[in-house]
């Protein structure tokens, strides 16, 4: 299962497990399709394109490449509002998949266009998010033996290229698109079958194409009553009126009316999650810290910042990574170390709140330069940061980011969804603010996500910090086996190896505290 195309929470187009022979077909015939849309609607194409549904289908061997497809499509845009759609789609091994999907799998179809609905609807989802949504999609393929059923029987489907088919009835549609797809595939061509519950200026209808849709056809994936020029239409419809007012869930339609604007509207930082706590740092060994001293970010040119900080005061260990792909302009890691390295110490004497004001400020800049029509720089910056005082932790982290405490074998996530634990003595009496999974990091979306946390330490505790999704997807077996190690370093050197992070241990995105008596 992969995809192809925009999303709101992204700066251009995004690609994951299509082959090149699909991506190349898909890319060469939508972008004509899109173009001809364009002249044929005019100025009301961007109301009908947003307002369209999701549109389910299968295609034949030879429309994308040697195999059969099926999958799901629906109307996205990408930040700054450039406009292409989003396809899901998963290979067919054989030619009896798809009669079999249609009557036995329409589950499958379901939570396929939910996948697409919900990231279309929501701007915090990005690239890397989307991808672990649809990769925990079912497969859609399976084995049976098709009825022999074809209430179309006697039509001339090589009359046209194009045809539109009122959607049966809920009780009967899984069985006549199932009859109406094998009389397609033994129909000379390459077709695809697409249908939809209806939406927008669209009614419930299915659409049969030989290849990819006509750049002339595709206005009437937009709009039904611009279903002309190569379409022959079979049927009564029903009007595009009344498929608004369905009780059949329309969840694609629904995100393509939430699109989001061009231009997003900033919005505030969210209010802080942990107190405050009074007393002085504890300090801590540099040798038992694995971040090197403190660093400034390198001028345009230099070798690379080290991905970890350590004030030589011993008030903060911060780790910040640029997350996704690389691209030598992004500067959201670098700025959030150079923010940390010029704290005051009278700065923490309200504990992390000035850091957290001032890495959040960072944002809007950095937010605007993915903004850039010509030449953006897509930001996601990870921040995980930990400040020791007294017997207590303050962690924070913004975006893709976490903090593990690890107590003679016992690890517990700082950031964790469950309820806190009873009072009383011992591990379990760890104090945590709770938070939300990983986000969106500094400079993606309208806001950042940012967490607080809390919790009790005692001589010989670790403290792990991560930063990047490619960290956060180990399993937390990794993180308890390494943090056992004798040493810090050794421990470092562990997670490393098992996220394949490279021999450079100073660009490691990931710090281990050890709290001495």
């Amino acid at each position: 299962m992969g995809f192809f195309g925009k999303l709101p929470g992204a700066g251009d187009f995004v690609q994951r497990r299509l082959p090149p022979r699909f991506v190349e077909a898909w890319d060469r015939g939508f972008e004509l399709a899109v173009e001809g849309s364009r002249g044929a609607l005019g100025g009301d194409w961007q109301d009908a394109y947003r307002a369209s549904p999701a549109w389910r289908f299968l295609l034949g061997p030879g429309v994308c490449g040697e195999s059969a497809w099926a999958g799901a499509m629906g109307p996205a845009a990408d930040r700054v509002g450039r406009c292409f759609p989003m396809v899901l789609a998963a290979a067919l091994a054989g030619p009896g998949d798809a009669a079999w999907m249609l009557r036995e799998r329409g589950g499958w179809f379901d939570a396929v266009e939910r996948t697409l609905a919900e990231a279309l609807a929501d701007p915090s989802i990005g690239a890397d998010s989307f991808d672990a949504r649809v990769m925990a999609l079912p497969g859609p393929l399976g084995h049976g033996v098709a009825e022999d059923a074809d209430p179309l029987r006697g039509v001339d489907w090589s009359a046209a290229s194009h045809w539109r088919l009122p959607l049966p009835t809920p009780g009967a549609v899984a069985a006549q698109l199932a009859a109406l797809w094998e009389t397609l595939a033994a129909t000379p061509g390459a077709w695809c079958l697409w249908w939809t519950r209806g939406g927008g200026r669209v009614p419930p209808c299915a659409l049969a194409t030989r290849g990819l849709p006509q750049p002339a056809a595709y206005a009437g994936f937009l709009d039904a009553a611009r279903a002309n020029g190569p379409w022959r239409s079979l049927g009564v419809f029903a009007p595009a009126q009344a498929a608004r007012q369905a009780d059949a869930p329309r969840p694609a339609a629904d995100a393509a009316r939430a699109m989001p604007p061009r231009r997003p509207v900033e919005a505030p930082p969210p209010a802080d999650l942990s107190g405050r706590f009074a007393g002085p740092p504890l300090p801590l060994d540099p040798d038992d810290v694995t971040t090197p001293a403190v660093r400034r970010p390198s001028p345009a040119g230099g070798a690379p910042a080290g991905a970890a900080l350590r004030r030589s005061d011993g008030a903060l260990a911060l780790v910040a990574a640029d997350d996704g792909m690389p691209d030598p302009r992004r500067r959201a890691a670098a700025a959030a170390r150079a923010v940390a390295a010029d704290l005051a110490a009278g700065d923490f004497a309200d504990g992390l709140r000035t850091l957290r004001s001032r890495l959040l400020a960072l944002h809007p800049p950095l937010h605007q330069a993915g903004e850039d029509l010509i030449d953006p720089v897509m930001e996601d910056g990870a921040v995980a940061a930990a400040r020791v005082a007294g017997r207590r932790i303050e962690a924070l982290r913004i975006g893709a980011a976490a903090a593990w405490h690890w107590r003679q074998g016992q690890l517990r996530a700082l950031f964790d969804a469950a309820a806190p634990a009873p009072a009383g003595a011992g591990f379990d009496d760890l104090l945590f603010d709770r938070a939300a999974s990983s986000g969106a990091g500094l400079g993606t979306g309208p806001a950042p996500q940012c967490d607080e946390a809390a919790c009790m330490a005692e001589a010989g505790d670790r403290l792990l910090l991560l930063a990047t999704r490619r960290l956060l997807a180990l399993p937390p077996d990794v993180f308890a086996r390494a943090l056992a190690s004798p040493s810090c370093d050794e421990a470092a050197a562990r997670i490393a190896a098992a996220a394949q992070l490279g021999p450079d241990a100073a660009q490691w995105p990931l710090a281990i505290i050890e709290i001495r008596p």
